[in-house]
């Protein structure tokens, strides 16, 4: 995954240095902004988590519109999925929430760089970061097994739980993509795969982990005006 941002950021680079593009002086842009909607799918899956797929919008303002390159800022609402089988919360062994599904919600600013590559169908690559206020939910069951040293018995736990959850704030991360700017008259239709990566462990446990990971593939608008 380092491999790959580090690939995008060179790429961008290689094109700001390289290339320059002229405005269409037949479109006098005073306002354009573009709206987003996505399919999201998380990418934290291994022996014991889960990917699940989510959503998600965004409004963005592009500060250059005609420009080669272009910095993009936005507000974004996001959510995302995973199903966890076991984790530990409370760092006793056997204790803990197991088959449980963590929903997660999340509004914020990304600003991105881009670069853009072509004259009627417009190609461009993004790349910046992002910071997010998270919120959701769990539901699973919460079990645990008590071993009492003086009578040698055991008592075990189980409880189902369906609860509100705040994760950790705020998220930090990076993000990248490629997409296309499809003209439609004087506006365009925006077509994107990116990906975010958030940096910080989103719950409060030592034993536990859980960040907030996830491709994206957006459709949208851009208005012209």
């Amino acid at each position: 995954m380092k491999t790959f941002f580090l690939t995008l950021f060179f790429f961008i680079w290689c094109n700001f240095c390289v290339f320059s593009q002229e405005s269409d002086s037949s479109k006098k842009v005073v306002f354009p902004f573009e709206i987003t909607f996505s399919l999201n799918r998380t990418t934290v899956a291994d022996g014991n988590k889960h990917n699940r797929f989510g959503f998600g919008a965004g409004f963005y303002y592009p500060f250059f519109n005609e420009k080669r390159c272009n910095l993009i800022v936005g507000l974004e609402y996001n959510r995302a999925s995973l199903f966890v089988d076991y984790l530990n919360t409370n760092g006793k062994w056997g204790g803990g929430n197991y088959k449980t599904t963590y929903t997660i919600n999340n509004i914020g600013i990304p600003v991105c760089f881009r670069v853009n590559m072509g004259r009627k169908v417009i190609f461009f690559v993004e790349a910046g970061t992002f910071f997010d206020i998270n919120f959701g939910s769990e539901k699973g069951t919460f079990k645990i097994t008590i071993n009492n040293p003086i009578d040698s018995t055991t008592t075990k736990i189980e409880e189902q739980f369906n609860n509100k959850k705040i994760f950790r704030s705020p998220n930090l991360g990076v993000q990248g993509g490629i997409g296309l700017r499809v003209p439609v008259g004087k506006h365009e239709i925006l077509f994107k795969g990116d990906y975010k990566f958030g940096v910080r462990n989103l719950i409060d446990s030592y034993y536990g982990v859980i960040r907030n990971q996830y491709w994206r593939f957006s459709v949208g608008f851009k208005a012209n005006f």
